[in-house]
């Protein structure tokens, strides 16, 4: 199994930014247990990458696997831990993977 049918199995829903980049996004954590809603997502023409996708008030935002890990003023504590379980889920189950290393 690769990574996007197993996202499809933990019922990611498509979506696409501004109509143009189609993506799976999962919501890991209830929204209003932080500060911003996060989510993570993978795209169509990068199946393997991970992303973090977080949404501020200046818009979306793609967060580093390095950023999201250091959580230092704690704004995302409840997506973290449910990051790190997910990640280490698709360890388990030899889940093909590489975690998004740049913020933009």
């Amino acid at each position: 199994m690769n990574l996007q049918d197993y996202m499809k199995q933990k019922e990611a829903k498509e979506s696409t930014i501004r109509g143009e980049y189609p993506y799976l996004e999962l919501k890991l954590s209830k929204q209003g247990k932080d500060r911003f809603k996060s989510a993570i997502g993978v795209f169509e023409d990068e199946p393997t990458v991970l992303y973090v996708l977080r949404w501020k008030m200046s818009g979306l935002n793609f967060v580093s696997d390095k950023e999201t890990l250091n959580n230092h003023n704690n704004l995302h504590s409840e997506f973290k831990k449910a990051y790190v379980a997910f990640v280490e889920e698709l360890r388990t189950n030899n889940i093909e993977f590489t975690l998004n290393q740049d913020s933009y």
